[in-house]
């Protein structure tokens, strides 16, 4: 009888032998890493993302205040750019109290949190954007400069200079100022040569007013006057007139 026929695969004559002793203990994953591998292509190290490439060719990009010659330590993670550029100059400098008062809002944002930047990037970045002028101070801190135009470092002050909540030793009062505050110096909490005594206004109750001194003999009776009592001798006189 003619009919279809099945037409079985042509098999190798040697099959290879998966189970030997050399290859025992092997997984798919070791086999995979034997074969050759395709040549990847080279991969350049990014600095800072698309996003921030394509404002930066823009022009609308926000320079990165913490990327100085040590580079910046939130790395590609850092939402500002990272691109070289330039210093930029001012066309005028701040007058002296606008520089002053650029000086004090940095010290106080420093010292609000003891000199961890990372914490307050954004508030730096908007601080930086005010004037050329801020961002120089920026740079100058960050970089570990010297103190540009009366820049402080923050430091903040020895734990056994710090004062605890109890009342600490009174040293000399001071006089007395308007509405009873008295200047006293509370000390010595000083343990270096950079911490002195700390000066607070501390208001000091006056004392009260001394009792007014009665004239001898006054008796409080509407106003009236107790005539004096008379001395030893004069009461002698008087019974002796009297006849006692």
């Amino acid at each position: 009888m003619n009919g279809p026929q099945r037409v079985l695969p042509k098999l190798p004559d040697i099959l290879p032998n998966f189970l030997t002793a050399d290859s025992e203990g092997t997984t798919d994953t070791d086999r995979a890493e034997s074969l050759p591998q395709p040549e990847q292509p080279g991969s350049q190290p990014v600095e800072v993302t698309k996003y921030i490439s394509d404002r930066h060719e823009k022009g609308r990009c926000d320079p990165c205040v913490f990327f100085t010659s040590v580079g910046c330590s939130k790395g590609v993670g850092c939402p500002y750019c990272h691109f070289p550029h330039g210093e930029v100059k001012s066309t005028h400098r701040p007058r002296k109290q606008t520089r002053d008062k650029y000086k004090a809002d940095l010290q106080d944002l420093l010292l609000q949190h003891d000199g961890r930047l990372e914490e307050i990037h954004a508030e730096l970045q908007a601080e930086a954007r005010k004037n050329p002028y801020v961002r120089k101070l920026l740079q100058g801190y960050l970089d570990g400069r010297e103190q540009d135009e009366g820049m402080v470092v923050p430091r903040p002050l020895p734990s056994a200079a710090v004062p605890g909540p109890g009342p600490g030793p009174v040293g000399p009062v001071g006089p007395v100022g308007p509405m009873g505050i008295r200047t006293v110096t509370v000390g010595p909490l000083s343990t270096g040569p950079d911490v002195g005594p700390i000066f607070q206004q501390r208001w000091i109750p006056p004392p009260p007013p001394a009792a007014p001194r009665l004239p001898s003999g006054f008796v409080p009776n509407h106003g009236s006057v107790a005539p004096p009592i008379p001395s030893s001798s004069s009461a002698l006189g008087l019974l002796v007139n009297l006849g006692v």
